[in-house]
């Protein structure tokens, strides 16, 4: 269970970087041909989304759908009442509160002819077979490799995360050396830059 409050500090990552994430997202698709991109998320694999809109989710799945021009959407098996809280830890303005997520997608996808999933082999069965039977002539591509080239560049806000990470590891590590343990290092290195601690 998470604990704490989760909340969307747009200091630490603000919605310019977002913007600029989802643009730089959105040229990729177009050098490939898609007409949409798929991302899942769920406890596990939160990490994809929360890149792209900050919203990290707990137990409950969802799908977002990333259109070649404007906001994603979010369709989320979360009740409606939660709705307002993941507008308080995200960067969405559309959120769907549906029983099945998949099918609210395949919806959206009336009309688009390519449509890229990340990690599509592992793509739930469920999810997969609601969006094909509201669309079923929409062609589902692996986009693993499109992503990991465009979530490879490390931003400044990016930056700036990783290193506060760093210096509350440091600083943990500092006081569990007091106590007799090894010091502890996150990161050696971020984005080619030598830490100068």
């Amino acid at each position: 269970m998470r604990r704490g409050l989760m909340g969307w500090d747009e200091a630490e990552l603000p919605s310019s970087a977002l913007s600029a994430r989802l643009e730089r997202l959105q040229a990729a698709m177009a050098r490939e041909g898609f007409d949409a991109l798929l991302l899942y998320t769920n406890l596990v694999r939160p990490a994809a989304v929360c890149w792209l809109t900050g919203f990290t989710p707990y137990w409950i799945e969802s799908l977002l759908l990333v259109p070649a021009s404007g906001a994603p959407m979010l369709a989320t098996a979360l009740s409606k009442r939660v709705a307002d809280w993941i507008r308080t830890t995200a960067w969405l303005d559309e959120i769907v509160n549906t029983p099945k997520p998949g099918t609210a997608i395949g919806r959206r996808l009336a009309g688009c002819k390519r449509v890229g999933v990340l990690e599509l082999d592992a793509l739930p069965a469920g999810l997969y077979d609601d969006m094909i039977a509201v669309a079923p002539k929409v062609e589902l591509a692996d986009a693993s490799a499109m992503f990991a080239a465009v979530r490879s560049h490390v931003d400044d806000a990016e930056l700036k995360l990783i290193e506060k990470a760093d210096a509350l590891a440091v600083a943990r590590g500092r006081q569990e050396d007091k106590a007799g343990w090894a010091k502890v290092r996150v990161f050696d290195t971020v984005a080619g830059q030598t830490p100068t601690h």
